[in-house]
């Protein structure tokens, strides 16, 4: 890792092994996402809207000028008995050579709930599912979307696409190790022209990312 990150930075990273390619041709490729929670951050995503330390993050950087909608989704979205985190909303599906992959249920569909000591859920989601807090008064036996506490030495990342069936990311693969971070990535190079217009431009962080309190 170069360095610590700031909310809002955008980062090349290495894929994780669960991930499907990864799985599937034993290839970890490099993805360009940004950074959404820093270590002690509490993260969770209700209906699309990204919330970090209890603050929406005002998502207009990635939707003023996007063709999609972003997917109005939740994350993590869990039941609770008797006090601690039983099942998480996601199914696994199979893509071949004996590797499942997970996905999250898509807005308007009905929930699909693997147990937390299913060996996938523990796979895929382990980390995640380690990072949960239940406050008390949780509801019980109901879905609900709970805070993920970002480990010491991770980040949470998302990418731009936030569209059904859009980025793989923190929300569908869980906080990453800081060691997986190759840098930071600063300006566009290419293409240099889009939609005639010239593409060269910088990376900062959204100034959005400032209204974010250090601590939770």
């Amino acid at each position: 890792m170069l360095g610590e990150y700031e909310r809002g930075a955008v980062v090349v990273l290495r894929e994780p092994a669960t991930s499907t390619s990864s799985l599937l041709f034993d290839r970890r490729r490099f993805f360009i996402k940004r950074v959404i929670g820093l270590p002690g951050d509490r993260v969770r995503i209700e209906a699309g809207q990204v919330y970090v330390n209890g603050v929406a993050i005002d998502q207009g950087f990635i939707t003023d000028r996007a063709a999609f909608e972003v997917e109005p989704q939740g994350f993590p979205r869990v039941l609770v008995q008797d006090g601690r985190v039983s099942a998480l909303s996601v199914r696994f599906e199979p893509v071949g050579d004996g590797v499942s992959t997970p996905r999250l249920p898509l807005a308007g569909e009905d929930d699909r709930w693997t147990a937390v000591d299913d060996p996938l859920a523990r796979l895929f989601y382990g980390r995640v599912l380690d990072a949960l807090e239940v406050p008390p008064g949780t509801p019980e036996g109901v879905p609900v979307v709970l805070d993920l506490v970002v480990p010491e030495g991770s980040y949470f990342v998302m990418g731009a696409n936030r569209g059904y069936g859009g980025s793989e990311d923190s929300h569908t693969f869980g906080p990453v190790d800081a060691m997986a971070i190759a840098g930071r990535a600063t300006a566009v190079i290419w293409p240099p022209r889009r939609d005639g217009a010239w593409n060269l431009r910088a990376l900062p962080a959204p100034p959005r990312f400032t209204t974010v309190p250090s601590e939770p």
